[in-house]
């Protein structure tokens, strides 16, 4: 995020280093399998089967739309979130540049526009361990800032014992199950810490 002269200088060379091994589909090809979405979700084919449901391949105009109109800023479009009206209008805005680019044809507009298009609901099977991910997503946007996690590039490893997780998971399901057959109450939790380290080993929400 700094503006520098010599950050651009290095842009501008990198840029032209990257046009001499690969054109343009590539590129993009590059992008779209790398750019952040919001969360844990990279890259265009991981958003398709996290907000679709279904491959890249297989989306209809409308919800690519929606697909070209999240990354510019995923957390504030997130269709989760509370500006779904303004991801709405990004993606009817992608729908005319389209058009008017001469990309698709009138019915085809006129019809991605009126599609109603549902999303899979939040916390499905593509997060595992959501209470811990969103831990430390709250944890690294608080060290360094919001622009760090939707720029992308990071790579996080973290201290969580997936094996123990799913243990604990199962656990938390059969106490609550329990609990609200025996008291009508069913929340449950777990966090799991090595105690020479303090890491966090499992977190079920």
């Amino acid at each position: 995020s700094e503006k520098l002269i010599s950050r651009k200088i290095k842009e501008w060379v990198l840029a032209i280093k990257l046009e001499q091994v690969a054109n343009k589909d590539e590129i993009l090809s590059m992008y779209l399998n790398e750019i952040p979405y919001g969360g844990v979700i990279y890259g265009v084919e991981e958003a398709s089967e996290a907000f679709f449901g279904k491959k890249s391949s297989d989306v209809t105009l409308a919800e690519a739309a929606y697909l070209a109109a999240l990354p510019r800023a995923p957390t504030f479009y997130s269709p989760y979130g509370p500006n779904r009206d303004k991801l709405e209008e990004r993606k009817n805005l992608v729908l005319r540049e389209m058009l008017r680019s001469n990309f698709i044809a009138q019915e085809e507009y006129d019809s991605a526009i009126k599609e109603k298009i549902s999303f899979v609901a939040k916390g499905n099977a593509s997060i595992r361990a959501p209470h811990f991910v969103f831990y430390v997503i709250d944890y690294i946007k608080k060290k360094y800032g919001e622009e760090v996690i939707n720029s992308g590039g990071l790579r996080i490893t973290t201290s969580l014992d997936y094996e123990l997780q799913s243990t604990g998971e199962k656990i938390v399901l059969d106490y609550s199950l329990e609990n609200k057959k025996r008291f009508d109450a069913e929340n449950a939790a777990i966090v799991a810490i090595d105690p020479k380290t303090g890491e966090i080993l499992v977190m079920v929400g």
